[in-house]
């Protein structure tokens, strides 16, 4: 159930309107629209002739998020300076950020645009309509960090022949590849921003996207030689740092050398095999690969997690 509902500002001031004690803030929340799965336009063509129609495309519509606030009568303030307040918590045309809270502890966040704030004032039980439209129109509740540090892996080659503490005489096998598997608690598929920290010189390096099974190939990351940018140098340098954003309409690949940062959106757009990797709800799983030097790399994805609804 929820348990409140936070209103933060463009200036970052907060308003939080608890469901079970109004008399906190001196309004109590009457209903709240649109809370609830945004609504889908299907575009479709008619077949000539035929019955049923042809699939286009589909799109989300934005998010109408609508607050019937009541004023409590009989509180610290008057239900005058009560309305008042309402037109400094959601100043028409600027950005709000909406946070619903549950009793779980969980929270939901989505950002709009204050589009009116209506009151009757001659009405003898005054309430405000606030309407605030979601052009983004998915919940989230923040960033999702994955870390995982790439080890290498050791093969015994002697076990002493007898019993005590066990001492082994081992050789290290190089690995080439590392597997992540990225768990997705929300109901969209989302954009991520993949993050390689280079230990030592590497050559090779992808990032792919396998199915369940390991074995088939579903999308790919990798770079054309850096020789592009570094004439001469196409090997990644220790102390590098890789970032590849999927983010929908925030798309870059950056990659920071010795302090200067270098833009390699180009060097990927290059190979028509090359498509980015989103994460989707459930499990996703990742395959990082090096040819040499994957046992220093160090990888971290990170992602907004999106819901339909609260």
């Amino acid at each position: 159930m929820i348990q409140s509902i936070t209103i933060i500002n463009y200036r970052d001031d907060s308003f939080t309107f608890t469901l079970r004690d109004p008399e906190q803030s001196g309004f109590f929340v009457e209903s709240i629209d649109g809370l609830d799965p945004p609504p889908t336009t299907l575009n479709t063509s008619p077949l000539i002739g035929s019955d049923g129609a042809i699939f286009n495309s589909s799109r989300v519509e934005p998010r109408n998020i609508v607050l019937m606030l009541g004023m409590l009568n009989g509180t610290s303030s008057s239900v005058e300076t009560l309305r008042q307040k309402t037109y400094k918590i959601f100043p028409l045309k600027t950005l709000v950020k909406i946070r619903v809270t549950h009793d779980s502890g969980e929270r939901r966040d989505i950002q709009g645009y204050v589009e009116s704030n209506e009151v009757k004032i001659f009405s003898k039980r005054q309430i405000a309509q606030i309407s605030i439209m979601c052009v983004d129109p998915f919940f989230t509740d923040g960033i999702t960090p994955v870390l995982t540090t790439i080890e290498g892996y050791a093969t015994p080659l002697f076990e002493f022949p007898f019993e005590g503490p066990d001492l082994e005489l081992s050789s290290i096998t190089t690995a080439t590849s590392k597997w992540i598997v990225v768990e997705n608690p929300g109901d969209n598929e989302v954009g991520a921003i993949f993050q390689v920290e280079f230990g030592v010189e590497t050559t090779g390096l992808a990032i792919n996207e396998y199915n369940e099974a390991h074995t088939t190939i579903l999308k790919q990351m990798y770079t054309q030689p850096l020789s592009a940018i570094f004439p001469g140098d196409s090997t990644w340098h220790a102390g590098d740092v890789l970032t590849i954003s999927t983010v929908k309409g925030d798309k870059y690949a950056t990659l920071i050398r010795d302090s200067t940062e270098y833009d390699l959106l180009g060097l990927f757009l290059k190979s028509s095999q090359f498509s980015w990797i989103y994460i989707h709800p459930g499990e996703t799983h990742i395959r990082v690969v090096a040819s040499t030097g994957i046992n220093d790399l160090i990888v971290s994805i990170s992602f907004a997690t999106e819901y339909q609804g609260v």
